[in-house]
């Protein structure tokens, strides 16, 4: 590299992220210099050309004028996507391709200028963590290879496509409730989209208490009984039968130490609470 980047990053090392792994490698291949994670020394920035990854806050656009490049690695396929939790987002809406996108920062969010794409497919059973363990698969030698092309000048930047754009929030714990009447395709997706350990799960609760749902499956299309009425329950998978809006589902509750299990359900024609 003739003018390694600085990389700015909120990970800390020794958390067990798998970005330390890319990180290394970009330390390893000389394309990065060093790290900073603190938004002091971010501020102090002068005419550097720098690499954001994972770093939550918004980066000024003062920051942003005085320096020669801010590349960002944003996970989608931009202007697809712009925003928060954009695997989670494209799960819900049952994209069967998802990818990453290098581009320049300017003055508002995820609008930039885009360098470079990479896509990668999603399959049906696929859930959040598997997501993210294909996608830094890919980034391991996609990222490292791109950087280097940008250094030595053969990227050229081209702006979003408007026509194209859209932009999710960030997700709340609260955004992970189900909601019976649902059709079952989109609970389902719901499941694959914050299935544990990346949040605690899809949830519901009943009797004053939350019940984090593991894996869904749709056993039967169409159904006479009303959403949300629980048919029967599996002690031994810790699974229940639950009617939805035009599907009857089985659910795997997440059976982490202290949840409440499918038997608590008391397990007749029991409506679960909204």
């Amino acid at each position: 590299m003739r003018n390694p980047l600085l990389l700015v990053t909120g990970l800390k090392p020794g958390d067990g992220r798998q970005e330390w792994d890319l990180i290394s490698i970009l330390l390893l291949r000389g394309i990065i210099s060093r790290i900073i994670g603190t938004e002091a020394e971010v501020r102090e920035l002068v005419d550097e050309t720098a690499f954001v990854m994972n770093w939550t806050r918004r980066i000024q656009p003062e920051v942003i004028r005085r320096n020669r490049v801010v590349l960002n690695l944003h996970n989608s396929l931009l202007p697809r996507y712009r925003g928060r939790h954009a695997f989670a987002w494209a799960i819900i809406h049952d994209e069967r391709h998802v990818g990453w996108t290098l581009h320049a920062m300017d003055e508002s969010f995820d609008t930039g200028p885009i360098y470079a794409q990479c896509e990668f497919p999603v399959g049906t059973d696929d859930d959040i963590n598997d997501v993210f363990v294909r996608g830094f698969e890919v980034l391991r030698t996609w990222l490292p290879d791109v950087l280097e092309l940008f250094d030595a000048g053969l990227l050229t930047p081209t702006p979003q496509d408007e026509r194209l754009a859209s932009y999710y929030r960030a997700r709340t714990e609260e955004d992970g409730r189900i909601e019976w009447s649902q059709p079952g395709h989109a609970i389902r997706n719901l499941v694959r989209a914050v299935r544990p350990p990346y949040t605690p799960g899809a949830f519901f609760r009943s009797d004053g208490r939350t019940f984090h749902v593991d894996r869904c499956f749709v056993e039967v299309d169409g159904t006479p009984h009303p959403p949300g009425l629980v048919l029967d329950c599996d002690a031994g998978s810790n699974a229940i039968r639950v009617a939805c809006g035009d599907a009857i589902l089985r659910l795997v509750l997440a059976s982490r130490p202290g949840a409440p299990r499918a038997t608590d359900l008391r397990c007749t024609m029991l409506a679960v609470d909204r």
